[in-house]
């Protein structure tokens, strides 16, 4: 279990979640379409 918040990210996260959270928060909208939304190709993607 990971606690925090999306505006105050821990060191100690793993870079990937780091990068992973960043991107949501410069990237998604509501106006984002669903589905999967690739960062880094099928290595790093949310849904």
């Amino acid at each position: 279990m990971i606690i925090g918040n999306i505006h105050n990210l821990q060191p100690w996260l793993p870079q990937e979640l780091r990068l992973a959270i960043e991107h949501i928060k410069a990237h998604v909208t509501a106006e984002t379409p669903k589905g999967k939304h690739d960062i880094e190709g099928n290595r790093l993607f949310y849904r």
